[in-house]
């Protein structure tokens, strides 16, 4: 593989002085624009304002963020955290599992959240 068949990439961080010149990278071949610290300040930023919220309105906090989420992708923790996925494996591996999963009164196909 030859340097011209290697996608071009550029890594992006706030200290990057030249912010203009992202649109120009495409042109320039770049493939793949890394910001890497996005996700992090992202998160940071909405735990550091719901934090706030849950301290000034205690419980309010919760049951509006609860309201706000219906409907999105982050609705359910356990959507999220694939729990369906892993408890098939388990199911799998682990004898017992499917009874001990019956008799939970946590996730299962009929409750989701």
């Amino acid at each position: 593989m030859t340097s011209q068949e290697i996608a071009r990439h550029q890594n992006c961080h706030r200290s990057h002085e030249r912010r203009e010149d992202l649109p120009e990278l495409g042109a320039l071949g770049y493939r793949f624009i890394f910001i890497t610290l996005f996700a992090s300040h992202a998160a940071t930023y909405a735990v550091w304002n719901a934090m706030e919220e849950l301290v000034r309105d205690q419980e309010q906090a919760q049951w509006r963020l609860e309201k706000a989420k219906v409907g999105h992708p982050t609705e359910s923790h356990h959507v999220m955290a694939r729990v369906a996925h892993f408890q098939e494996l388990e199911k799998k591996y682990i004898p017992g599992t499917a009874e001990r999963i019956k008799s939970s009164a946590g996730f299962d196909d009929r409750r989701l959240h």
